[in-house]
């Protein structure tokens, strides 16, 4: 009886594009990771801006009504 083992060897070659293929795959995701990273960002920031109109608009207003109020005293 004669067993022959056999196995399937990867070529030197084959192996870098494997490699080269997990490592694709993890700068994809990572790149990905940050493109949501940045939009969050740019999102909190157009929030805080938006925040801080209104409450610019809220202290111009309380401006005028006291403006209006010393005027009408005088």
């Amino acid at each position: 009886m004669n067993d022959h083992i056999y196995f399937d060897a990867m070529t030197n070659n084959d192996l870098h594009q494997r490699v080269a293929s997990n490592m694709f795959l993890h700068e994809h995701l990572t790149r990905q990771r940050m493109r949501e990273a940045e939009h969050s960002a740019a999102h909190e920031r157009q929030a805080r801006r938006m925040s801080a109109a209104q409450r610019w608009q809220w202290l111009a207003s309380v401006a005028n009504r006291r403006a209006d109020r010393h005027r009408s005293s005088l």
